[in-house]
């Protein structure tokens, strides 16, 4: 891809981001999306000046023009972060279908998971809890997208059809053993229905990589954290963001991680019969 185009979509990325900024504010907060942008302070409104993603942070030296507040150093994470997954969405579907005659439609479903996932594993990393009825949006959103998929012939869509039902089954299936086995002590409801979204995007052949990220990345995470505190015992960790950005590199580069598994030949056979 062109610089510009590179660049083009990174700024498209952070606009989103923005967006999801003030998205999970409200839905925290119980807030409609109507109105006018506010300082988290003083509640006065903000002006465009004060909106521009990334820039105006920079700008204004991390904080708010009228009342010189710092602001939270997440937005402009945020913000860069959306950017940075937009520019790998678009350069999957730059690769892979581009010549595919519905790049429009996967281009909606790309960002639309992108959205979603980051939507959670923000939502988790700053309240500390799952939105249930945001993952319970998404898994209909997923559902339709796979039912397309199985029209389609599994061949047009970025995302599995068939396979896409079994992994979303699969993976709700072990959350919920775990939730019940443990009492719930470290998983709840909002995670069955995030994983079961993940097996959606992923597939039946991204399961194992799904668990395996996620797993092993919360794990690494987690002992750091303990190291840091110098505590071994009840640590904790918000798990959502990494099934988010497990399913999401899974999404990006499930071939390559299937094949640096030695799985691709098997799920390969799998695949042609569904």
């Amino acid at each position: 891809m062109e610089l510009l185009l590179i660049l083009q979509v990174f700024i498209f990325g952070l606009v989103w981001g923005s967006f999801l900024n003030m998205a999970v504010y409200r839905v925290k907060h119980e807030m409609n999306f109507s109105g006018r942008s506010f300082c988290d302070h003083t509640k006065e409104n903000l002006t465009w000046k004060d909106l521009i993603p990334l820039l105006s942070y920079i700008v204004y030296k991390g904080k708010c023009r009228h009342c010189g507040e710092k602001l939270p150093k997440i937005y402009p994470f945020v913000e860069v972060l959306t950017g940075t997954l937009f520019v790998f969405g678009f350069w999957h579907l730059w690769v892979n279908y581009l010549d595919k005659p519905l790049l429009g439609l996967n281009l909606l479903i790309t960002i639309i998971y992108i959205l979603f996932f980051l939507f959670f594993a923000i939502y988790d990393y700053l309240y500390w809890e799952v939105n249930v009825r945001a993952i319970k949006s998404a898994l209909v959103s997923a559902a339709i997208f796979s039912i397309l998929a199985i029209i389609l012939n599994n061949y047009q869509l970025v995302i599995p059809g068939i396979g896409g039902f079994i992994g979303a089954f699969v993976a709700g299936l072990i959350i919920y053993l775990i939730v019940k086995s443990t009492k719930g002590s470290g998983m709840g409801e909002g995670d069955i229905y995030l994983m079961a979204f993940a097996g959606f995007v992923v597939g039946i052949d991204g399961l194992i990589p799904l668990f395996l990220i996620s797993s092993v990345s919360g794990s690494i995470i987690g002992i750091i954290k303990a190291l840091k505190i110098k505590k071994f015992h009840g640590v904790q960790i918000q798990f959502v963001p990494f099934i988010s950005f497990a399913a999401l590199a899974v999404f990006f580069w499930k071939d390559f991680i299937l094949k640096i598994l030695s799985l691709d030949d098997f799920f390969s056979l799998i695949n042609n019969y569904l």
